[in-house]
């Protein structure tokens, strides 16, 4: 029930209220299967609010503490957009080569590769 009526916070727009409601998530089930997604979607959170800062920190948070997965794949992707919004360019495209190499499979890499395509 905490996990929807989080989520349903999210698909609000009520951001603030879900990044609060996604780091009880995390604190309360570390371990779980979600918390790697509550944590993803907390930079999403701060990307949509144009937090870019925010958003890559929460997005590092999500790559040091969760093993690799489809969450993992797609925050390294949106990591790289919240470096070339902040005009850091060189490290937005570390991050896409980062994904399209370790998660080659991935819908994050296929982004990546349109990304720095458009990105010269």
């Amino acid at each position: 029930r905490f996990w929807t009526a989080v989520m349903d916070d999210y698909y609000r727009g009520d951001y603030d209220i879900a990044v609060a409601g996604f780091e009880q998530y995390v604190r309360a089930f570390p371990t779980s299967t979600k918390a790697v997604d509550a944590q993803v979607n907390i930079g999403h959170s701060h990307m949509i609010q144009g937090k870019y800062d925010k958003a890559i920190e929460a997005y590092d948070n999500a790559i040091r503490t969760y093993p690799p997965g489809e969450a993992i794949a797609d925050a390294y992707f949106k990591k790289g957009e919240a470096h070339l919004n902040l005009k850091q360019t060189d490290r937005a495209r570390e991050a896409w080569q980062f994904v399209i190499k370790t998660y080659p499979d991935s819908n994050a890499a296929l982004q990546a590769k349109q990304r720095l395509l458009s990105v010269q």
